[in-house]
C-alpha cells in the first residue's frame, strides 16, 4: 500500500512539473487533492502508537506497584499517573512541537499542509487528555470488576456448600 501511495505521488509530482495548465484546471485539482493522504494515514498511525504507549506505561507502572511493593489498585495508578505524567507530556510536546510548522504554515502551498498540522496537533492534545483521564479511570473499573467477580464466585460456592448440607441434613 505505501509502495503504491509512492507511486502515486510520483506520478503527481510529474504531472504537476510537466503540466503548463493553470492553477485552478482539473489535473491540479486530481493532483493536489491526493498527496496529503499518505501523510494523514502515517500521522494518525503515529498519534494512536503514541496513545496506546502512553496507557501502556501507566498500567505497567501501576502493575509494578502492585506486585512488588504491594500497593492497593487506587494508590498505584495514582502514583504511576503522577511519576509517569512528566515523561508522557514531555513526549507529546515533541510531537506536538514537531507539527508546529505544519500547523503555523509559511511557504509556498502552506494552505494545503495547514489543516493537516492543525489535526496533528489537535489529536495529540486530546489524545493525550483523554489517556491521561481515562487509564486509571479504565484500571480502577477493570480492578473493582475483577473484585466483584471473585465476589461472586464465592459467593456462589457458598450457596453450593449450603445446597449440599442441606441435601446431608435431609438425607
Amino acid at each position: 500500500m505505501l509502495r503504491k501511495a509512492g507511486l502515486l505521488m510520483q506520478l503527481n509530482a510529474i504531472a504537476v512539473s510537466s503540466s503548463p495548465a493553470p492553477a485552478n484546471s482539473e489535473v491540479s485539482e486530481i493532483t493536489f487533492s491526493r498527496l496529503p493522504a499518505p501523510s494523514w494515514r502515517c500521522l494518525s498511525r503515529l498519534r494512536l502508537s503514541l496513545t496506546a504507549i502512553i496507557a501502556i506505561l501507566m498500567v505497567d507502572f501501576a502493575l509494578v506497584r502492585e506486585r512488588e511493593h504491594g500497593m492497593s489498585a487506587p494508590d498505584a495508578i495514582r502514583e504511576a499517573a503522577l511519576v509517569r505524567f512528566r515523561p508522557i507530556t514531555m513526549t507529546t510536546l515533541v510531537a506536538m512541537g514537531a507539527a508546529m510548522p505544519l500547523a503555523i504554515g509559511f511557504g509556498i502551498g502552506s494552505e494545503m499542509r495547514q489543516p493537516l498540522g492543525i489535526a496533528i496537533v489537535g489529536g495529540l492534545l486530546v489524545s493525550q487528555l483523554l489517556t491521561l483521564l481515562s487509564t486509571p479511570a479504565i484500571y480502577l473499573w477493570n480492578h473493582d470488576r475483577k473484585i466483584r467477580k471473585a465476589a461472586r464466585k464465592e459467593r456462589k460456592a457458598e450457596k453450593k456448600r449450603r445446597k449440599a448440607l442441606g441435601r446431608a441434613q435431609v438425607a
